[in-house]
Parts: C-alpha cells; sequence; structure tokens
C-alpha cells in the first residue's frame, strides 16, 4: 500500500531491511552504512525497530527526514509518527455498550506486556466509573483460531457463563472467538453482543452483519505518505504526529435480538 501510494504522490519507493534473521534488527552500524549510501530523500520506518534505526541515523550523520508508522496504540514515544488509534477504538466501543444498558461487558485482546496492555487498562477505567464488573477481560497468546477460542472460554469462566456483550480487539482474534462461541451454542446479537475492530476491505468470519470499529487502511497509508512528502518539502517545518481514528460500522451484533 506504501509505496503505491507514493506513486500516487510522484515519488518512488526503495524497500531497505531493518531485519538481519529470527525478527532480530540489523546492529546499529549495518543499518548506518544503509543510511550513509541511501539515496533517499526521506524515510517511512515500522515502529519495532525504531531504537535501531535511531541510533543507525545519529551514528551515520543523517539529517534525512523520516516518518514511523504504526498499526495500533501503545506504549510508545516515537515521533513524528502516523498511527492507528485502537486506544481510542477500544474506549468508543465499550462506552456504546455501557450506553446501550449493558451490565456484563468483557474485553479480548492479543497479549502484551503489562506496560503496552492498553485495552485491559481502558476496559477497567471504564467498568470502574460506571460501576460495573472491571474483571471480565481475556487475552489470546497470538492470532491463531486456538488462542482465540481459548480467550473467550476465559472470559466465559471468568463470567460463570453470563455474558451481556464483549468488544475483540483484534479481527484476526475474532475466527476464534467465533468458532468458540458457535460450539457453546452463542450467536452474536442475539445471545451476546459484539463489536470487534476491522480494517476495510478485509472478510471477516461467519455470516454475521458485524458491527465494526473500522479503520481504512489505505487512508491509513495515504496520509503516512502524504506526511513524510510534506516533510521532505519543508524540512523546517515541525513534523506533527497523527492519530487515525476507527469509524463505527454499525451491523446488528452489537445489540442484542432476542
Amino acid at each position: 500500500m506504501f509505496m503505491r501510494h507514493a506513486q500516487l504522490a510522484g515519488h518512488t519507493m526503495t524497500v531497505h531491511t531493518q531485519v538481519a534473521s529470527c525478527r532480530e534488527a540489523l546492529p546499529v552500524e549495518e543499518m548506518a552504512r544503509q543510511l550513509e549510501n541511501a539515496s533517499d530523500d526521506g524515510f517511512l520506518v515500522g515502529a519495532q525497530y525504531a531504537d535501531t534505526f535511531l541510533k543507525a541515523r545519529e551514528l551515520s550523520g543523517s539529517d534525512c527526514p523520516y516518518y514511523f508508522h504504526i498499526m495500533g496504540s501503545g506504549d510508545f514515544d516515537l515521533h513524528p509518527a502516523v498511527y492507528v488509534d485502537t486506544a481510542k477504538a477500544c474506549e468508543n466501543a465499550l462506552n456504546r455498550f455501557v450506553g446501550q444498558g449493558y451490565q456484563r461487558i468483557g474485553t479480548i485482546a492479543m497479549a502484551k506486556s503489562d506496560q503496552c496492555d492498553l485495552e485491559h487498562h481502558i476496559h477497567r477505567g471504564i467498568m470502574l466509573r460506571n460501576q460495573l464488573e472491571d474483571s471480565l477481560w481475556s487475552y489470546s497468546q497470538n492470532m491463531d483460531v486456538a488462542s482465540g477460542m481459548g480467550a473467550f472460554r476465559n472470559l466465559l469462566k471468568k463470567a460463570d457463563g453470563n455474558l451481556d456483550a464483549i468488544y475483540v480487539a483484534n479481527d484476526m482474534v475474532l475466527v476464534g472467538v467465533v468458532e468458540a462461541m458457535q460450539l457453546e451454542g452463542l450467536i452474536p446479537g442475539k445471545d451476546i453482543a459484539v463489536i470487534t475492530l476491522g480494517n476495510r476491505g478485509y472478510v471477516l468470519p461467519g455470516e454475521y452483519q458485524w458491527s465494526v470499529m473500522e479503520f481504512d487502511p489505505e487512508m491509513f497509508a495515504s496520509v503516512t505518505i502524504r506526511q513524510l512528502c510534506h516533510h521532505i518539502e519543508y524540512p523546517e517545518m515541525f513534523p506533527a504526529t497523527m492519530a487515525i481514528q476507527a469509524a463505527f460500522q454499525t451491523g446488528n451484533t452489537h445489540l442484542i435480538h432476542r
């Protein structure tokens, strides 16, 4: 997506690897050599290896503009950046459930470190403010079906089988959640209200009309490229960090139709 939007903006994009092997970052010295030899006008940098990039940039003496792109909220302090605000999406979904009068509301999220566990803290804060049960949250260890199923079963056990609504904070995890719900004989939008995170253009599982906190990957790519291009063209201007917000797409799973 980034490459296509760079071309639409009149630029070409060259891919430089940030990874050596086994998902480990390149040594700082090697990345610095890449920066020294690069003829690029600017860099679009994935957040996973941001520290290595910044150290390599300093070591190489490069003053080339750059932007970080981040596919989610987290405990990061990277600037300038464009990121999708998954924390706000979680907050909006849970507040919608509260506004609809649901009492026993759960959240299923991807496992993260305690420092980055935004969904858990958001869930707990909203439930406490509204004097609702705050322990109904669960994690999927990864994005495979078995982990999603396990996360839902764990949540259902915590709730003693009594859940009104759940927010699924990752659309890949939703696949396992749906499988587990079907095995329990539960139907989204009938037995349990469900809102899921989703990405426009990506199909969600099952034959349901999902209620979705939806991000647009094309818009994310377009905005990120435009911000970097502006920074390249006007390097004297202080670059802005931008959060891309999800739009709520009304389906029929966020309401319990009994």
